[in-house]
């Protein structure tokens, strides 16, 4: 693999500067040491070479204070411009890409169609993507430091290796070797909810808050769990499997193959074949949800996919105490627009998490494509930036 471009960070106190600066914004030294704990010759000392390198800089553009005494404060921001990281999103049909300064700010956007659904294909069309991707940021000027991938299933982001994507059907495939074949740059692959977490944790709400999760309803149920500073990857790189808990009815059979998973019951894919099913007929979730209020045997199967989801919530809340957890995914469009739903989850919730724990916010985040691909290229700021 290329060289990574690795931001001149090396002790823990110029890492913690440096992550300060990109979730707070601007800030003076005398602001820095004292958020941090530390002194403000240490601040100045781990932000030199920072400074020498062109990734910070000092301003004094801030409206001076007539009260204060002494030198005025200087403070320091990163420039946005000295990082650009590309991302892509892939799903079963579609790849949603973009730049990206390391500020977050999105500077250009990409879709298209994937050609087929083989790991060769897959290949095919992230090289297509990316080729596409490098030619704009040349017509631009700009020269990348590296390409986030996020992709769904278990996946080992140290070695690049999707080792299990069911809904893509792939497995033990070195994805970001075969494209370093073909791409004279660093690529890194990451499962798509934890790199949407990183990217909430950097850049959305998710930002200097020390404990919650990002739940993510559609195609699948998935979860990225944030802890004291740490997105949670465990042992053999999955974690938050929120949607392969052994929550719903043992006679649901989930796409990974087990029986009785979150997934099984409360995925969009679960709940249109509970429909048809029961009903013998094919509809979309917004066609289902359409006759929620008025067909019995329609509102009893969400109801029953919105509880099992509702347990999930409340074993999480109750295993990692978080502050907040993020509802997010393509789905959550459709709960938003009946409150109904959200009010009976909201319910079961307060009862499935113990004591203080059901204190915890359920909170609805619309996002798109796009911002899962941000997710994708704020995994390269964290990798060069040394954050995971």
């Amino acid at each position: 693999m290329p060289d990574i471009p690795l931001i001149p960070v090396t002790s823990p106190a110029s890492i913690s500067i440096f992550h300060a600066l990109l979730t707070r914004g601007p800030m003076a030294r005398v602001e820095i040491a004292q958020t941090l704990g530390l002194s403000q010759a240490a601040v100045t000392k781990a932000i030199r070479p920072l400074l020498s390198e062109g990734f910070v800089e000092l301003t004094n553009d801030i409206e001076p204070d007539p009260t204060r005494k002494g030198r005025p404060l200087e403070p320091i921001h990163l420039v946005a411009d000295r990082i650009f990281t590309l991302g892509i999103k892939v799903t079963q049909d579609t790849l949603y890409s973009i730049g990206m300064n390391f500020d977050g700010s999105i500077q250009f956007s990409h879709i298209t169609g994937r050609s087929g659904g083989t790991s060769q294909q897959l290949i095919d069309d992230l090289v297509k993507c990316c080729l596409f991707l490098l030619r704009e940021c040349s017509s631009r000027g700009i020269s990348p430091d590296g390409i986030g991938i996020s992709i769904s299933g278990d996946v080992d982001n140290e070695q690049g290796i999707v080792r299990d994507s069911h809904l893509l059907g792939i497995h033990d495939f070195a994805l970001a070797e075969k494209l370093t074949e073909q791409l004279n740059i660093p690529i890194f692959v990451d499962n798509d909810v934890r790199a949407l977490t990183n990217a909430e944790s950097l850049y959305g709400s998710g930002r200097n808050v020390s404990s919650w999760a990002v739940v993510t309803i559609g195609e699948g149920i998935g979860c990225g769990i944030y802890v004291n500073g740490k997105i949670l990857t465990g042992a053999f790189g999955v974690a938050g499997e929120l949607g392969h808990l052994p929550l719903g009815p043992l006679s649901r059979r989930c796409s990974c193959g087990k029986n009785g998973c979150v997934e099984a019951v409360a995925s969009t894919p679960a709940i249109r074949a509970a429909i048809k099913e029961t009903l013998n007929e094919e509809l979309t979730l917004d066609q289902a949800l359409s006759r929620y209020t008025h067909d019995e045997q329609i509102r009893g199967i969400i109801d029953q996919a919105d509880m099992v989801l509702a347990d999930a919530l409340g074993t999480l809340a109750c295993l990692i105490g978080p502050s907040k957890i993020m509802l997010s995914g393509e789905s959550i469009g459709a709960l938003a627009a009946e409150p109904k739903r959200l009010e009976n989850i909201r319910s079961h919730f307060s009862k499935r998490a113990f004591g203080n724990s059901a204190r915890c916010e359920l909170v609805l985040t619309q996002q798109t494509f796009l911002d899962w691909a941000r997710g994708a290229a704020s995994i390269v700021i964290s990798r060069i930036a040394r954050l995971s």
